[in-house]
């Protein structure tokens, strides 16, 4: 880690003392929403999502944000829906700032790692919950990204104004999330075959049923992801940016963007089904159509003859007051 060393010291733990079960959640706190497993092979999904978008996006940080840092004095930046810290640990690397602190909040410690360098901590904290007195406009940035499947539908007006009070005045916070709309299987080789032009036409529908099903019987956030411009325009934030990404605007990581979709469409569809003899008998169970035909599309990537597409939007926006 980049001279780091002046930072000050770093740790893991709750906020305000609270005990925390196995799963990493407060013992007093809410139901935990998140969708997908904890595991080890999660935690490798999730590293390697973080590189794949970080190669595509081209920045940690947007420009306008780290352009607008404060030039002296101490710099907070916190990263909610943190997981394995992937994001925030690049960070630190990447700014070589002794002025800088990181803290990563999650609403499990679970997939925190054991040993961040001085400068980074980590808590649990829930982003639906009342904000602790100690993180009330204590940050001058506020990141999150890829809340779909953590963030019930309805609830996103309520973080988005927890992460706003978070930041102190003039503060920033960057939201990314993909746009499921404009999910889409491509082709990758040529000539195309016959089987493979049928496969990718129906996975395209198949992929928009999955998406209908989660929103309409799991109460996940599909369309909350793709409004989230009106609800920073609702936000009152100052200095609002969205920005469009294609996740495979760098062809060399078209495979492992791919790989890393099928693991998160893996781990939908098996969360549809836990617990539910007839979704498990239905489309999305281990041996249902949808399921069939999407791990169809995973074959012919790792074939090289296709890959996913999805558009990845980036928001930025600034608390008034500064």
């Amino acid at each position: 880690m980049k001279n780091m060393a002046a930072l000050n010291g770093s740790s893991n733990g709750s906020v305000n003392g609270s005990t925390k079960h196995a799963t990493g959640a407060p013992a007093d706190g809410p139901t935990d929403a998140y969708k997908l497993p904890r595991d080890a092979r999660e935690s490798q999904r999730l590293d390697a999502q973080h590189g794949a978008l970080r190669t595509n996006v081209g920045f940690l940080l947007h420009h306008c944000i780290v352009d607008a840092l404060p030039k002296v004095g101490p710099i907070k930046i916190a990263d909610l829906g943190t997981g394995t810290g992937a994001w925030l640990l690049e960070l630190a690397e990447e700014m070589e700032d002794a002025r800088i602190t990181y803290t990563g909040l999650d609403i499990s410690d679970v997939q925190f790692p054991a040993a961040p360098p001085s400068g980074v901590s980590f808590k649990t904290y829930d982003m639906l919950s009342p904000v602790p007195a100690q993180f009330l406009s204590a940050f001058d940035v506020v990141h999150v990204r890829f809340l779909v499947l953590g963030l019930p539908s309805g609830t996103w007006p309520q973080a988005l104004a927890n992460l706003t009070s978070m930041l102190k005045p003039g503060g920033w916070i960057q939201w990314m999330e993909p746009d499921f709309r404009n999910i889409i299987p491509l082709p990758l080789s040529t000539p195309l075959t016959t089987s493979t032009c049928t496969l990718l036409q129906t996975a395209r529908t198949t992929i928009l049923s999955l998406v209908a099903h989660g929103t309409q019987h799991h109460n996940l956030a599909f369309h909350d992801s793709e409004s989230l411009a009106s609800h920073f325009a609702a936000a009152d934030l100052k200095d609002v940016t969205e920005t469009a990404f294609a996740s495979d605007r760098v062809p060399e990581t078209r495979l492992a963007i791919s790989r890393v979709f099928e693991g998160g469409i893996t781990g939908l569809q098996r969360m549809i089904c836990a617990g539910d003899a007839e979704e498990q008998r239905g489309r999305w169970g281990d041996e249902g159509k949808g399921r069939k035909e999407l791990n169809e599309v995973g074959e012919a990537c790792e074939r090289g003859e296709a890959y996913w597409r999805l558009e990845l939007n980036v928001f930025t926006g600034r608390k008034r007051g500064a």
